[in-house]
C-alpha cells in the first residue's frame, strides 16, 4: 500500500496552542496530527492513490490560523510530488513558521 506520512515543525512560542491539523486535496477533509513531543506533530495516511502533486495547508486548531510566512505574509499551497515508484512510504517533513490570528501574527488566534 501507498502510504504518506506528514511531520511538521511548530514554532516554539505556539507550544501548547494545537491541536495542529492538515488539509489537502487527496481527501479535501480537515485530518488532526498526532502529537509527537511539544515542537513535532504527525500524520500518516495509508492506501494513497499515486498523484502528479499534492497541494495541502497547516491549521492551528480552525481554518482560521492557517500557516502563514516569516513576515507573517500569506503563503501560498504546499506542493509535494507523490512518486511511489521511487519510495514508500514518504515522508513529508516541513516546519511552519507563524500562525495567522496568532502571536506575532495578530492576538485572535487560540489560547
Amino acid at each position: 500500500p501507498n502510504a504518506v506520512t506528514f511531520r511538521v515543525r511548530i514554532p516554539e512560542n505556539l507550544i501548547g496552542r494545537g491541536p495542529v491539523a492538515i488539509v489537502d486535496d487527496f481527501t479535501g477533509e480537515y485530518q488532526e496530527l498526532t502529537q509527537i513531543d511539544e515542537l513535532h506533530w504527525a500524520v500518516t495516511f495509508s492506501d494513497v492513490s499515486p498523484a502528479q502533486q499534492l497541494s495541502y495547508y497547516y491549521w492551528l486548531g480552525s481554518w482560521e490560523n492557517v500557516e502563514m510566512g516569516m513576515d507573517c505574509e500569506e503563503i501560498p499551497a504546499r506542493f509535494v510530488d507523490l512518486d511511489f515508484a521511487e519510495r514508500s512510504p514518504i515522508v513529508i517533513e516541513d516546519t511552519v513558521l507563524n500562525w495567522n490570528n496568532v502571536p506575532p501574527c495578530g492576538d485572535l488566534g487560540t489560547e
